[in-house]
């Protein structure tokens, strides 16, 4: 008899890796077509081989409960699960994995979530895949999106508690993509390479802080043609600094209808002495067919909370400007 679904969650003290894999197996056995393994027991140290090859496999969900990411063992390049769709995996150490070899085990995999993992330069090209995204990864050395045909919606969101040297972002031939969130910060310098954008309707960008990454952005999206985007969401601080760039990237959105830019590092703010709603009428000429604008600052709360996590790397006198906004 065929199972539809098992979950495996692991406590602190209870299953040891012998019970661990014996419930897995058996699971695996009757034909599960999902499989949970929620993994947080210190003592359990790898994942049965058994799951990279099974067949019957629609749906895999890796998580580790861990003090920090593992290592994941994976069965490279026997990874065999021809059927599988769906992969999350999170909170894993992926540097020392082949995990791009292991993917090719996945012919028909549509929808790829990591999660708080740390990956080495990944490389991910997949004819079927239509969903990719990276949540708060370490993408050491950067990350290759290239030759995903079908791919529709892209994440990349960079754990902004890491800081890397040099990273390269090149997002190429991706002719489906509709939606595109690109927040990446915390770089000496932040390269960007690839037409993928070309088809891209709604994008969600992050102006980065280093002057060499936003003049690189600003470069890239120039020369992606963006003839296509209807909504566009700019997160910057709203300081002078950053004007001159962001009116250069909505030129070169020709036929952009709506465009939200929302406010982050609200310490930036509050020195540049910018009112958000004065920032429309006096520093952009936008174009005449935008349908909607929009400045959205941080409230006074997000701005006292962004004070209490960063505090202890301001100056007195960031203090002393923030006490503007919010009464400490």
């Amino acid at each position: 008899m065929e199972k539809q679904s098992f979950k495996f969650f692991g406590d602190k003290d209870g299953a040891t890796s012998r019970v661990a894999y014996k419930w897995i197996k058996h699971a695996l056995r009757h034909k599960v077509k999902e499989l949970v393994l929620d993994l947080h027991n210190t003592a359990f140290s790898g994942i049965p081989l058994s799951v990279f090859s099974n067949k019957a496999l629609e749906f895999l969900c890796l998580i580790a409960r861990y003090s920090g990411c593992i290592n994941l063992s994976l069965p490279v390049p026997d990874a065999a699960l021809y059927r599988l769709r769906v992969l999350h995996v999170m909170r894993f150490d992926l540097r020392s994995v082949e995990f791009d070899k292991m993917l090719t085990g996945c012919p028909v995999l549509e929808e790829l979530l990591l999660e708080d993992c740390r990956l080495k330069k990944p490389r991910i090209s997949m004819p079927k895949l239509k969903c990719l995204k990276f949540i708060h990864c370490v993408l050491c050395d950067g990350v290759v999106i290239a030759s995903n045909p079908n791919l529709q919606k892209l994440v990349i969101y960079y754990d902004f508690s890491f800081s890397l040297g040099n990273f390269a972002v090149i997002i190429d031939k991706l002719p489906s993509l509709v939606d595109a969130v690109l927040c990446l910060d915390r770089c000496d310098r932040i390269s960007f390479e690839g037409d993928g954008l070309l088809n891209v309707k709604w994008l969600q960008i992050l102006l980065p802080e280093v002057k060499e990454s936003l003049k690189s952005i600003i470069n890239w999206i120039s020369s992606s043609r963006l003839h296509n985007l209807k909504y566009a969401e700019l997160l910057t601080p709203l300081n002078k600094k950053y004007i001159k760039a962001v009116k250069q990237a909505i030129a070169c959105m020709p036929n952009l209808e709506n465009l939200e830019i929302r406010e982050n590092l609200p310490i930036v703010r509050a020195r540049s002495g910018l009112e958000p709603e004065k920032v429309v009428s006096e520093h952009f000429a936008l174009p005449k067919h935008l349908h909607s604008v929009k400045i959205i600052p941080l409230e006074p709360l997000e701005v006292f909370m962004d004070f209490l996590s960063n505090s202890v790397h301001l100056k007195r006198t960031d203090k002393e400007e923030l006490e503007k906004y919010v009464p400490l």
